[in-house]
């Protein structure tokens, strides 16, 4: 029996550090009393069921971590970025928030506003859905500024996701292409140009701004081609932190490039 014990006990260590649930022995024994062969049997197969739902539980979980894009998403109603590159009008850019909950997403009109010295030199605005599981761009306005006019807006006719909330480290997804309409004097003319996104290289590292130094942010490669909307032939490298949102941004709009570095959030 002190073997039987022994094995039971080692088999139950286990099937603990692998946190499954509790098991049930059926059957005990004292010492003296004989062991009947049914009642060992039975006490094993309770040990086997346990075992088993381990291995399940543990063929169940994913192989590597999955990155959850609103968990990354920013939580101020404005952010600050330091702005440099030759892709730059501009020393400053500050992005303001309003959100509105729409039963289980949530629709975000970002406003982009790129000052140099204090003077206005680039306006837009992004109207993008948040859904429980992609982030959805939808449509982006362009504003004079000097009179504060929109002057046309890009919108998509399906939306591009741009995130997923099952994002994997080192991971790739491609979003098809999309068409879009261009408003002008209150008439939609199909462009006939397309969008393309595909976001590669997830990864988590430590980065340092203006602001301080954030841990474990997602590191995320972008391409995207398009002829306007955008910019053609754009790549783009984010860091996004938990909690925060997007702290650093590299550029490259066919050769011009561009960094933004957060300096100061709103709450």
């Amino acid at each position: 029996m002190k073997n039987i014990i022994l094995t039971t006990g080692l088999l139950l260590g286990l099937s603990t550090a692998a946190f499954a649930a509790s098991v049930t022995i059926p059957n005990t024994f004292t010492a003296g009393s004989p062991a009947v062969a049914a009642d060992v049997n039975a006490n094993f197969s309770a040990v086997k069921t346990a075992v088993d739902d381990n291995d399940a539980r543990i063929s169940a979980l994913p192989s590597t971590a999955v990155y959850d894009y609103r968990n990354y998403l920013p939580t101020a109603t404005s952010m600050t970025y330091n702005v440099t590159g030759s892709g730059a009008c501009g020393d400053t850019e500050i992005r303001s928030y309003v959100r509105t909950s729409s039963g289980t997403s949530t629709d975000v009109e970002s406003t982009w506003r790129e000052t140099s010295s204090g003077t206005l030199c680039k306006h837009r605005v992004f109207r993008i859905t948040n859904t429980p599981t992609e982030r959805l761009l939808k449509e982006r306005d362009n504003y004079d500024t000097v009179t504060g006019l929109r002057t046309n807006t890009y919108r998509l006719d399906e939306p591009i996701t741009v995130r997923t909330s099952t994002m994997t480290q080192g991971s790739t997804f491609t979003d098809a292409s999309r068409s879009y309409t261009i408003p002008t004097a209150g008439t939609e003319v199909l462009s006939g140009t397309h969008v393309n996104i595909a976001t590669a290289s997830i990864e988590t590292q430590t980065v340092v701004v203006p602001l301080g130094s954030y841990n474990n942010c997602l590191k995320i490669h972008e391409n995207r081609a398009s002829n306007n909307f955008g910019g053609s032939n754009m790549n783009r490298v984010y860091w996004f932190c938990q909690g925060v949102g997007m702290v650093k941004l590299i550029s490259n709009n066919n050769g011009s490039y561009k960094v933004l570095e957060l300096s100061a959030t709103t709450p």
